[in-house]
């Protein structure tokens, strides 16, 4: 060692030391140091703020539920603003969300011994979770660092959430599902004597790989109970990688579904009770769809994804699927159908009416139908989907069946609906819908204006025969037995808005059966000789009196 060397060293020992000491002190500063009690009472005061917000929308759906009811078919326009504007309110909050918030609300530890968790974005750039991830290299690192994460992020701290997908945790997760994918495909391509060069790749099982694959969609569903703003952030930021990912997951477990056999066998003591990998995939994969779909901005890059409505319909009509997939699936149809521009192309999409009419008609799931029928309510409000689907008897028989014989109040609700809004049709699709099945829609909606007990569904099917009222099916609607009563009784009560309606529905049918009876009266009759008889016939008309002879 030379003497100048020597000289150094002291230097460099104070320089080690103050730099350990800052370290310290930064330590003593930082936000991760926040004391228990501190912490606790910050998440109780945030959970009680996440349940005022959560009742308060559902209250406001509820509100604007019950004021979406048309007026008159001359008010369409006015009304169909309105209803827009409910329908862009269901996707933060709609009515019975399927279970799309995690089913245990109970706050685990927000901080876990291997993953801390970070509470601010100033606190790192990279989210202490996305390095573990990135240097974990064999199957039990990775596996020790997804179970860790499962633990420390089963919570519904939307904020906790977001600072998580900020720090990059969305697109860790994204890129580890790629790699067991790339995995997948891999073992069997050797498996088939495809690719004997990688065969040594990885020591892990298909089977050991699946269950990873679900591990890691439970850490995804679990990361997306984040705000909505952050929830579209992160689909910019990883949607088109993460999509084609998730339909190839799902399209293969409904492919092992469809060939299975017998029962699976499994082999992890995580599912010794029975639980099979596939249908954990086919229950997040859903979900993780199910909260991409309550964003505004994600709804049509989603729908217009090849091969995401074919999927999404694949699932709902597949009964042997478990509950919470087909659920979530149909959940996220309805929602789709709240948006404009992806209305036109679902109500076209080939098979996606008959596969929700199918659920609607015969499903076991009271949820399932409901799901179905808000679904086809919200392609109904189109103006370019309301005649083709009046053109549907199977359609219109359904949501006749709904609204009479279902014991849930929202599906009743929701199948009065689409017949409002298919009702607000041009008048030759009113009258095909008024003689629909011998005039059996006049007397359901009848039926349910006048004996409904829920408020919103009576007010609602006033408003059908308001709307079905025109020139063209005025004569079959007066001379159909309780209706002008049941309007007239509607008509004179509270004042409400579905006295107006009905007042509305009574000024119109009157006028219009006035002006075919003045026209009726003012058509001069020229007598014509037929044969034994005379018939009385108006100049513009056809036969009106026919006499036996003279």
């Amino acid at each position: 060692m030379t003497m100048a060397e020597a000289m150094l060293i002291p230097k460099f020992k104070n320089k080690i030391t103050s730099s350990r000491e800052n370290l310290e002190a930064l330590n003593r500063k930082s936000p991760l140091t926040i004391n228990s009690e501190q912490k606790d009472d910050e998440e109780e005061k945030h959970n009680v703020n996440q349940d005022s917000i959560t009742h308060s929308e559902e209250m406001r759906d509820e509100e604007c539920l019950s004021s979406s009811s048309t007026i008159d078919s001359h008010e369409e326009e006015h009304c169909n603003q309105q209803l827009h504007s409910s329908h862009e309110l269901s996707f933060e909050k709609p009515n019975k969300r399927p279970k799309i918030t995690h089913e245990n609300n109970r706050l685990h530890s927000l901080h876990d011994p291997m993953i801390p968790v970070c509470v601010s974005d100033e606190c790192c750039q990279l989210s202490p979770f996305s390095s573990a991830l990135s240097q974990s290299v064999s199957r039990h690192d990775r596996i020790r660092t997804i179970v860790s994460a499962c633990a420390a992020f089963d919570h519904n701290n939307a904020l906790v959430h977001d600072s998580e997908i900020a720090a990059g945790s969305d697109a860790a997760l994204c890129k580890h599902l790629a790699f067991l994918q790339l995995l997948i495909l891999k073992k069997r391509m050797c498996r088939e004597g495809k690719d004997s060069i990688i065969e040594n790749v990885d020591d892990s099982s298909e089977s050991e790989i699946v269950e990873e694959i679900q591990q890691t969609l439970t850490v995804l569903e679990m990361l997306y109970r984040c705000t909505t703003t952050q929830l579209s952030n992160s689909f910019e930021k990883i949607g088109k990688e993460l999509l084609p990912l998730l339909l190839s997951m799902l399209e293969d477990c409904i492919h092992k579904h469809e060939r299975r056999d017998g029962p699976v066998s499994i082999t992890s003591d995580q599912y010794s009770k029975g639980l099979d990998p596939n249908n954990v995939i086919m229950t997040k994969g859903t979900k993780i769809m199910a909260h991409l779909a309550r964003t505004t901005q994600c709804l049509v890059p989603l729908a217009n994804h090849r091969g995401f409505l074919s999927i999404l319909r694949r699932i709902s009509v597949t009964a042997t699927l478990p509950d919470k997939s087909r659920f979530s699936a149909l959940w996220t149809l309805g929602n789709l159908g709240c948006d404009a521009d992806n209305m036109i192309m679902m109500a076209n999409h080939p098979g996606l009416i008959d596969s929700l009419l199918e659920v609607a008609d015969r499903d076991r799931s009271p949820e399932a139908r409901c799901h179905a029928v808000k679904a086809m309510m919200n392609l109904a409000w189109r103006p370019e989907n309301k005649t083709p689907m009046s053109e549907i008897p199977r359609l219109l028989s359904s949501m006749l069946r709904m609204l009479l014989y279902s014991g849930i109040v929202q599906a009743r609700r929701h199948a009065a609906s689409c017949l409002r809004f298919l009702a607000s049709a041009p008048p030759k699709t009113k009258l095909r819908i008024v003689l629909h099945d011998n005039g059996s829609i006049l007397s359901s909606v009848v039926n349910a204006a006048s004996s409904d007990k829920d408020r919103y569904v009576r007010d609602c099917a006033t408003g059908i025969l308001s709307n079905l009222s025109c020139k063209e099916t005025s004569k079959v609607m007066g001379e159909h037995p309780g209706l002008f009563d049941i309007l007239a009784k509607v008509a004179v009560g509270d004042g409400g808005k579905a006295s107006k309606i009905a007042a509305a529905a009574l000024c119109s049918l009157s006028e219009h059966i006035q002006s075919a009876n003045t026209k009726v009266l003012s058509n001069p009759l020229t007598p014509r000789k037929i044969d034994k008889g005379v018939v009385l016939v108006r100049s513009g008309g056809s036969s009106q009196i026919q006499s036996d002879g003279i």
